[in-house]
């Protein structure tokens, strides 16, 4: 989803925790800052994924699924990332 349609993201009930996997640049960085107060207003945790890079395709690319995985471990909350990351986790 572009930046400009998260605007337009309805959040769903009962949703308690969203990540947003968010471009580096100024356009990822506005999105994101508004989702998080929008979702704090409901209650919802808003939390973003950081490239390490530019943005994610170029990180995998770059780097491998094993290190993006690696990368990613540390920014999800730890329940999340055995339930997501399953046996491949690193924390």
């Amino acid at each position: 989803m572009s930046a400009n349609h998260l605007a337009a993201l309805e959040f769903p009930p009962g949703l308690v925790r969203l990540y947003v996997a968010r471009d580096n640049d100024p356009a990822g960085r506005n999105a994101v800052e508004r989702l998080i107060a929008r979702g704090a207003a409901q209650g919802l945790e808003v939390r973003p994924l950081l490239p390490w890079g530019g943005d994610f395709n170029a990180d995998l690319l770059r780097f491998g699924p094993d290190w993006l995985r690696g990368h990613l471990v540390g920014q999800l909350v730890p329940e999340d990332a055995r339930r997501l990351l399953g046996p491949h986790d690193r924390d």
